[in-house]
């Protein structure tokens, strides 16, 4: 996946959380297969983040691929988005996700 691919994917996931308003959201990161630059990062931070915490998404569960860097990028993603106001949890399991996100 190259860089302007992951932000259109980005963007459609963006506009669907604007479709629907959920307020709770499972992220499969688990074939995600790209590493997330700090440029990227940014651009999430100043362009999706703001619009999806606009929404009132208010926990958010990632399952998590094996490989650590791409862990490291995604998880750094959250941590480092300024004024976040949802709660984050990291899963490598789907039904362990599922039932934090309806506890």
């Amino acid at each position: 996946m190259t860089t302007e691919e992951n932000k259109f994917e980005m963007e459609q996931y963006t506009k669907m959380v604007e479709k629907y308003k959920p307020t709770k959201a499972l992220i499969d990161t688990l074939q995600f297969g790209f590493i997330i630059a700090p440029k990227v990062q940014e651009w999430t931070n100043e362009n999706l983040f703001p619009r999806i915490l606009a929404l009132g998404v208010k926990r958010v569960a990632i399952l998590l691929p094996e490989e650590i860097v791409l862990q490291l990028a995604l998880e750094q993603v959250m941590t480092e988005s300024l004024g976040i106001e949802f709660e984050t949890k990291y899963f490598s399991n789907e039904a362990e996700a599922r039932s934090w996100l309806l506890s």
